[in-house]
């Protein structure tokens, strides 16, 4: 197994992202994130192998975040960016939007396979994320197939907080170039 990881400067944290949803059988809602754009212009892989795996850490996140992507996205629910309204219902502050920490997950897949490679991605909310939180999205090969003549990896990808917690989890097959 092969480990890669490296830490993101904020203004990296860029991703445009056009996403379905649906009722899972359990009654909870699951994301598929139709396409990815990644700003920076990585990604690109020959070959990989079962059990290999990739890491990105991001910066601790901060309410400026937290406006920024609910600018990009729409979603400007109170309880992401107003403490009064946050607090009111029993939040400690205002949290981070969960298809934010999804688009964290999806960095990690299209830094290392490119966006255009991203077939399938499906994630479960799990936990909140906070101001200051330090996210870790992993993703990691767990089988890599042969699908109408192209080459394709599954991938278990995961964000986990620095304080332990796990904000999402999820799977992804993308193309293997």
């Amino acid at each position: 197994m092969r480990l890669a990881s490296r830490r993101l400067p904020e203004h990296a944290l860029g991703l445009e992202m056009t996403v379905g949803s649906r009722l899972g059988h359990t009654g909870s809602q699951v994301l598929q994130c139709i396409t990815v754009q990644r700003i920076d212009g990585l990604g690109g892989r020959v070959s990989v192998s079962v059990g290999e795996t990739r890491s990105l850490e991001f910066p601790a996140l901060t309410r400026t975040m937290f406006v920024k992507y609910a600018g990009a996205s729409g979603d400007f629910n109170p309880m992401h960016h107003d403490d009064t309204i946050a607090s009111q219902v029993g939040n400690p502050s205002v949290f981070g939007h969960g298809m934010l920490s999804m688009g964290l997950a999806g960095r990690v897949l299209t830094d290392w396979f490119g966006a255009e490679s991203t077939r399938r991605f499906q994630v479960r909310f799990a936990k909140q994320v906070w101001p200051g939180d330090v996210l870790t999205a992993t993703a990691t090969v767990t089988a890599v197939r042969e699908v109408d003549g192209a080459t394709v990896a599954d991938l278990d990808v995961v964000v986990v907080s620095d304080k332990g917690s796990e904000a999402v989890r999820g799977t992804a097959t993308c193309a293997v170039r």
